[in-house]
């Protein structure tokens, strides 16, 4: 459990004192203590918990169809297209942009896994926007090449990363002062 000693006098205030700290979140599960006015613990709720488990699972299944599209590529693809009779210069673009495709989903995967086991103002938002950018990915894909594990997987991740996004609570990344309010 990450602690958090916080001593002022009655005359401090907590504006104060986060302006003199380099540090104004809390962590879920941080403890607050404040001599003077008692002790508090911040727990995660049950909501937040679930959302966590939502983006973790979805990050993996990102992780995982980056993995398989990278690997697929070079032992089913990559094989296709050096057989195939399309210029050199377009079988490389190919093999850049599919490479290029896995590597957009493993630092999406890193972006969405960060913005949710940490306690940021912005983790909504990025989950959000991480989510949708790859549902909107995977619809596109459907409507042009139709539905295949490919598809379906980055599809999957996507609803888990925007379900997470949509569970976690408003008020994630509390600063110190908000939280010393709360403790009264």
């Amino acid at each position: 459990m990450l602690t958090f000693r916080v001593t002022w006098s009655p005359t401090s205030s907590a504006k104060s004192l986060v302006s003199a700290n380099s540090w104004s979140v809390c962590e879920p599960g941080a403890k607050i203590e404040n001599s003077g006015y008692g002790t508090g613990e911040i727990s995660m709720s049950g909501r937040n918990k679930a959302a966590r488990a939502f983006v973790i699972l979805g990050s993996v299944v990102l992780f995982a169809s980056a993995a398989l599209h990278f690997f697929g590529g070079y032992t089913q693809i990559f094989p296709l297209y050096a057989a195939s009779n399309l210029s050199p210069r377009l079988k490389e673009a190919f093999r850049v942009v599919f490479l290029s495709l896995g590597w957009h989903w493993v630092v999406t995967a890193v972006v969405a896994l960060l913005a949710g086991v940490t306690e940021t103002r912005l983790r909504k938002v990025l989950l959000l926007t991480c989510g949708l950018a790859v549902l909107i990915e995977a619809a596109v894909a459907v409507s042009m090449m139709g539905f295949f594990i490919g598809n379906e997987l980055i599809g999957t991740a996507a609803l888990l990363l925007v379900c997470g996004g949509l569970l976690f609570d408003q008020a994630a990344g509390k600063s110190v002062s908000q939280v010393n309010e709360q403790l009264g």
